[in-house]
């Protein structure tokens, strides 16, 4: 990250609008709406009182991967225990584009923003982002090895009204399939 740079509002930026569908899967029992700010996700507020991030995927198989490609082997238990949510945007929603390729040399930030395993420097840009005005963050889906699935950030708290649930569903077999199909995540029967 270059140390020199102060003007963290003019972030390459990319808006969702209200129309724009996106989906997280989560815990039956959790509610589907949930701003992390524990430090256990990319893009934590840790230093934001009330304020945390809520991770979902403009796309199905994106929530999948991003979900249950880090378990290694998944089973019927893991995806019964699981739904599909699709979550609407209720308002435009501003969010930093980190998969713009200018921010290498503006920013000094690279694929490990996205795909890298310590957290600490996605978590301080994600505060000087939000400290910037910014709405979340748009980024590389790190579970997808060809790095075309995307995913995004999105900061609030409790009562925060940027997102509302649109339906929720038992995960879909054709997902477990494209799942299977494309990234090689075979659903395996639980061991007794």
């Amino acid at each position: 990250m270059t140390a020199s740079v102060t003007d963290w509002s003019a972030f390459p930026e990319l808006v969702l609008h209200p129309e724009r569908v996106l989906y997280r899967v989560h815990r039956n029992q959790n509610d589907p709406v949930h701003f992390c700010s524990d430090g256990t996700g990319r893009f934590d507020l840790t230093a934001v009182d009330g304020t945390g991030t809520c991770y979902m995927s403009p796309s199905p198989i994106g929530a999948y991967i991003e979900t249950f490609g880090r378990l290694g082997t998944i089973t019927f238990s893991d995806i019964a225990e699981r739904c599909l949510t699709e979550l609407a945007l209720t308002r435009p929603v501003r969010l930093a584009d980190t998969t713009d390729r200018g921010v290498l040399g503006s920013y000094g930030i690279t694929g490990d923003i996205s795909a890298g395993t310590d957290y600490s420097p996605s978590q301080q840009v994600a505060a000087r982002l939000y400290e910037a005005g910014f709405d979340g963050v748009y980024y590389t889906a790190r579970h997808d090895p060809a790095f075309q699935e995307r995913s995004v950030a999105v900061f609030g708290g409790a009562g925060d009204t940027k997102l509302f649930v649109s339906a929720s569903y038992d995960i879909p077999d054709e997902l477990l399939r494209q799942g299977a199909r494309e990234f090689h995540l075979a659903v395996l029967p639980d061991l007794h």
